[in-house]
Order: C-alpha cells, then structure tokens, then sequence
C-alpha cells in the first residue's frame, strides 16, 4: 500500500485494527462499520458489531492526532506566541509524530486514561488501548515533553484513586487531573451504571461492572 497509494477505504471485520494501521502509516482511509446477522471472530450478533463500530467511533471522533496539518497548526501558534498543549487519547502518536509536533513548537501534552488497570481501561472504553497509553507516555516523557495524565473519574474507578496516583508517579507524570464526569450525552444515558452510590461511593474492591449503553 505504501508503494504508492495515499488512500483507501475498507469495510470488514477489525475496523479498529484497520484504522490504527492507517493511522501508524500516515495514510488516509474511510472505515466503514460492518454489521451482520451472523457470529464472527470480531462480533457475536448484529448488536455486537454495531456497539463495538460506535464504540470506534466514539474513540476516534475528535482526536487531534487524526489532523494532517497539525504539525503546521501548532508551528503557527506556536510562531504567534501561543503557548500549545495536545490533549490526546494517545491513538496515533508515534515517536516520529511526538518529534514532528515538538520541531514545530508544542509546549506539552494531556494523555488520557480510564483507570490504572487493563482491565477495567479496556472496558470502560471499549477497546484495547491500555499497552498503547502506557507505550504513548513513555514517548511523550522520552520526548522531554511536560506531561500531564487526565483520568474521569466515576463509580468504577473512584476506588481505585490511589493506584491511579502512583501510575502517574511511576510514568513521571508531571501533573494528574482527576476529572469529575460531566453527565451529559452518553454518560447522561449510563448516569445509573456511572454515578457514586450516596451511601459508599467507593469500596477497596469497587462494584462490579456492568457494560455501559453504546447507543441509544
């Protein structure tokens, strides 16, 4: 595909592989959401494929990282006395991207995670990304980039704050936001599975997680 192509389209089953590999290789693509009636490696049931292809959507919409001329935007800014900060999902950040972006003039950057284990970042998200966040701060931090590690906080993860601290001490985070949710759109929809019970917001264990609503 790199011999030549800049752009390509697919629709098949691991869209999410499909569209980190564009990603890593700089192309452009469309990815398309297949949804069938019968089982696959990727999916068990119609429901399945359309919740995992909105949970993709969902991940991807809005990242930074997915623009072409970032790199010229923040030269920009940075060039008019901006002081610049990328807020990111991490999804996309290569080592060439991260020394591209500080040639340019970022100042620093916001990683995000959902909590300090796989586990429960993977589902809360949806996706597997937790290795990749890890893998991200690493570069960001080897980059001489200030770091700051944002994490939303809510019922499932509340017990977990203390562990959440020393991740971001161990990654050399250089600030941690501890963000309270905002209940609107999609967590306005899981407000039942996502907000603190009054009576014990947290417990050493946590409760046990039920998958959130992907659509309405």
């Amino acid at each position: 595909l790199r011999g030549g192509i800049t752009c390509f389209n697919d629709m098949y089953f691991f869209p999410r592989d499909t569209a980190r590999a564009a990603l890593d290789s700089g192309m452009r693509c469309a990815v398309g959401l297949i949804v069938v009636e019968f089982p696959s490696t990727y999916a068990a049931d119609a429901q399945d494929y359309l919740s995992k292809g909105l949970a993709l959507r969902d991940e991807l919409k809005g990242e930074p990282l997915l623009r072409e001329d970032l790199e010229e935007l923040v030269a920009h800014a940075h060039g008019l006395g901006f002081y610049t900060n990328l807020i990111t999902s991490g999804i996309g950040l290569t080592e060439a991207r991260a020394r591209a972006l500080k040639e340019a003039g970022l100042d620093h950057i916001q990683l995000s995670f959902q909590d300090s284990t796989r586990e429960l970042n993977d589902f809360i998200s949806s996706t597997r990304t937790f290795e990749l966040k890890n893998k991200v701060a690493g570069i960001i931090k080897s980059m001489g980039y200030p770091m700051v590690l944002n994490c939303v906080m809510h019922r499932f993860n509340l017990p977990h704050v203390g562990r959440i601290i020393e991740m971001a001490e161990r990654m050399g985070a250089d600030y941690l936001e501890l963000a309270n949710t905002q209940y609107y759109g999609w967590a306005w929809l899981n407000r039942a599975a996502l907000m603190p019970t009054p009576t014990r917001p947290s417990s050493p264990e946590g409760p046990t997680p039920t998958r959130p609503r992907t659509s309405s």
